[in-house]
C-alpha cells in the first residue's frame, strides 16, 4: 500500500510531516511488517529471521522505486516477486 498526499500551503502547520511525500506499508503474511519512508525502512522488531529477510527484500524494492531505479508505483505483488527472485534466484 502506498499513501501519498499533498501538503497544505500553510507550511507552519506541518513542517516535518509535509516533507514526507510517500509512505509504503510493507505487509507479510497479511499484516504490517515494515514502513518505508524518506529513504528508510522501519521493520517490525518481532519478525523472525526468514520473514525479516523477505520483508527486507520487499523494502529494498520500495526504496528502489522511490529512488527512481525501478518503475512504480509500489505494489505488494511485484514486491513479493522481487523478494522471491532476490532470495531464491530467478525463475524459482
Amino acid at each position: 500500500m502506498t499513501i501519498a498526499w499533498n501538503c497544505p500551503t500553510e507550511a507552519s502547520r506541518c513542517d516535518a510531516l509535509c516533507s514526507v511525500r510517500t509512505l509504503n506499508l510493507i505487509e507479510h503474511d497479511g499484516r504490517a511488517a515494515a514502513v518505508v519512508v524518506d529513504g528508510q525502512a522501519l521493520l517490525d522488531a518481532t519478525l523472525g529471521p526468514t520473514a525479516r529477510r523477505h520483508v527486507q527484500a520487499k523494502c529494498l524494492h520500495a526504496l528502489e522505486i522511490a529512488a527512481g531505479d525501478r518503475p512504480g508505483p509500489y505494489n505488494d505483488a511485484a514486491a513479493t516477486r522481487y523478494a522471491r527472485e532476490v532470495l531464491d534466484g530467478p525463475g524459482r
